[in-house]
């Protein structure tokens, strides 16, 4: 506090609150008057729910210096609300100076954007997010389901590969926005931190094994289909050494992936297209409205740019539509190969059609031409005689 008053503290770059992936921990001070008479208690929110260490230090008029600890290295039942970001109650007497000091320590991106609420303001919160984060998840969920019907009815690997590629992508994002610790492993900190790359890479190699298949690479492309089962292993390995790489070398390297994996999907879409290839249309508009949401995010976890709704956000709208767009492009290709089969079968019985009238016509000559040869056969000797 010593420090903060003396002013050894920076303000924040531009205003922003995201530095990337860095070492060491990082210091906030934070001034506060409450102005509210009828507002004594507080809550203030980190808004980043992937902090591994977060340390409040409150210290009132009288001297006291209060301490609460959050993250997802303490255990999930040790916040003051049960939600699914880091959150601290704070009591600021009406027309009395508060300090608040805040340490954040994490192998993640540095993202420390705090708000503080008030009780009716949270609840408020509360109600949006659960709208948002219900009609998101409804989406996944009820394109899984579809799409499962119609993987068991039709039995095309195609709908296998998507579903492996949903649901993995819905457990990233169930992940980053702090779900994972509050319902799954709210007392496991190597979970929270080993299940954010696995979860991506898991998503990755889904989203290669689909493309593969949905552009049908080995038959029509087969340099892209080798580049694409190498990107798939790669992407494997990287998996299993999530497990025990540390979380600052494996999720960098996983979210750079992705942007790398997306760029090369969206290359071999516009190769297939220009091949002629149709069912690439919709696919390559799905994958770049994808790309743009996730390049969104990727560069907010790197501190590249300042956050705000679409920095946020892009990932969940870029993602939403690449979903239903997708499985649009599945039902459109689907459609077209049933379309040409028809076409191909139609075509054959046509040929054989011909070919039917052709040899009944090559029949039904020999067959005139044998009844003639037969009805002449009786003449030749008496022909033979006049000679």
């Amino acid at each position: 506090f010593a420090r903060a008053r003396a002013g050894q503290f920076k303000p924040l770059p531009n205003g922003s609150a995201a530095f990337g992936f860095q070492d060491g921990a990082y210091w906030f001070y934070l001034p506060l008057l409450n102005r509210e008479t009828d507002e004594p208690r507080w809550l203030l929110v980190q808004e980043y729910a992937l902090s591994d260490q977060v340390d409040l230090y409150v210290r009132y008029p009288d001297g006291r210096v209060e301490h609460t600890a959050g993250g997802d290295h303490v255990p999930f039942e040790s916040r003051f609300i049960r939600y699914r970001q880091p959150n601290f109650r704070i009591d600021l007497p009406p027309g009395e100076p508060v300090e608040l000091l805040l340490r954040v320590q994490s192998q993640s991106s540095m993202q420390v954007p705090l708000v503080l609420y008030t009780p009716r303001a949270f609840a408020e919160l509360m109600r949006d997010a659960q709208f948002s984060t219900g009609l998101y998840y409804g989406i996944v969920l009820a394109l899984l389901c579809y799409n499962f019907v119609l993987w068991i009815m039709l039995r095309d690997a195609g709908y296998f590969w998507y579903l492996l590629h949903t649901g993995a992508f819905g457990l990233v994002l169930f992940t980053l926005n702090g779900y994972g610790f509050e319902y799954f492993w709210p007392d496991s900190p190597w979970l929270a931190d080993a299940a954010v790359p696995l979860s991506i890479c898991l998503a990755l190699i889904g989203m290669q094994l689909f493309s593969r298949s949905f552009l049908d690479l080995q038959e029509r492309w087969p340099l892209g289909n080798v580049v694409s089962l190498c990107l798939t292993a790669f992407f494997a390995m990287l998996g299993i050494a999530s497990l025990w790489l540390p979380y600052s070398v494996a999720t960098p390297v996983a979210s750079r992936a992705v942007l790398f994996g997306v760029v090369w999907i969206i290359s071999a879409a516009v190769v297939m297209l220009r091949r002629g290839y149709q069912p690439a249309k919709l696919f390559l508009l799905a994958w770049s409205l994808f790309l743009a949401g996730t390049t969104a995010f990727t560069l907010l976890a790197f501190g590249l740019v300042p956050g705000n709704f679409w920095t946020h956000n892009g990932v969940q709208i870029g993602s939403a539509l690449e979903m239903l767009l997708l499985s649009l492009a599945l039902g459109s290709r689907y459609a077209g190969l049933r379309t040409e089969n028809i076409r191909i079968v139609q075509e054959t019985n046509e040929r054989l059609e011909r070919s039917v009238i052709d040899r009944t016509r090559q029949l039904r000559t020999a067959m005139a031409q044998l009844t003639g040869a037969v009805d002449d056969a009786p003449l030749q000797p008496l022909v033979g005689l006049l000679h």
